[in-house]
């Protein structure tokens, strides 16, 4: 976040500049507009850097969920067949003579 120094110091040099002639109230003001206009630019370019990357993030977000949806039906499949390789068939029986 960009924070301007300057800003709480335009209070204070506004305040003087009332005593003063309107040339130099005028240069305040001016000045005082062109830091506020940085500052909603700075702020708008924020917005824009947070908005490509929610957009990035939620893509990650997505492919992940993809994947993870993929790994369940997989270890389902899995789940199912462990149960009959489990079953002892001719081959797994011990012969007669143990």
């Amino acid at each position: 976040m960009v924070v301007d120094d300057d800003a709480g110091s335009d209070a204070g040099s506004d305040a003087g500049s009332d005593a003063g002639s309107d040339a130099g109230s005028d240069a305040g003001s001016s000045d005082s507009l062109r830091r506020l206009g940085q500052r909603v630019l700075d702020l708008e370019v924020q917005v824009a850097f947070q908005d490509r990357l929610i957009g990035e993030l939620d893509e990650v977000v997505r492919d992940y969920a993809t994947q993870v949806e993929q790994l369940r039906r997989e270890l389902e499949l899995v789940r199912r067949s462990l149960p009959s390789l489990r079953e002892p068939g001719p081959d797994d029986e011990k012969p007669p003579h143990y």
